[in-house]
């Protein structure tokens, strides 16, 4: 058995791997965004996971002897945390309701017909079609779209059907699901 030291310490530097993954995610985007180049942050993010996951797994497979099951009750917190940091991300990048709020702190809706100007629906598409472009998930060829890869529509399928389950009657023809 080994010592609760030894399991302290893994425990420090798991969390010190996740706070270096998040200090090199933000590193990573401030000089994307210096340089002016265009990038998916979500795409950076999956990408540092996996980067990290080798990392993760080259450390505690090979340089520790743990038993199996130590390993993946660690290798699922800490990929838990990359699923919140990457939904964190994601909402401060996507979310209307931080905008809105974001836009009445700054003075710049006061009313509804402020944030009906304020609100770029065809913008907002465009830029979601250009980060699943930039995530490889779509292309764009001949004027049109196309699937190029089924991560993200499986997980959209998962969704969708645990959707279902919470709201059986749900009209398919109307953007809001709790109708």
């Amino acid at each position: 058995m080994k010592s609760s030291n030894t399991i302290h310490l893994i425990v420090i530097i798991t969390l010190l791997l996740y706070l270096f993954f998040i200090l090199l995610h933000i590193i990573l985007v401030r000089i994307l965004v210096h340089c002016k180049k265009k990038f998916s942050g979500q795409n950076i993010i999956f990408k540092l996971i996996l980067f990290f996951n080798l990392l993760f797994s080259i450390f505690y497979v090979f340089f520790l002897n743990y038993s199996i099951y130590i390993y993946l009750y660690i290798f699922i917190v800490y990929n838990s945390l990359f699923y919140v940091y990457f939904h964190f991300y994601n909402m401060s990048e996507t979310a209307r309701r931080i905008k809105i709020l974001i836009m009445i702190k700054l003075g710049l809706i006061n009313n509804l017909n402020d944030i009906e100007q304020a609100n770029q629906t065809n913008l907002q598409i465009s830029n979601r079609l250009e980060r699943l472009v930039g995530m490889s998930q779509i292309t764009f060829k001949n004027g049109k779209y196309y699937l190029k890869s089924n991560l993200l529509l499986t997980i959209a399928i998962i969704i969708d059907t645990y959707r279902k389950v919470l709201f059986l009657n749900r009209n398919k023809n109307s953007r809001n699901y709790f109708e």
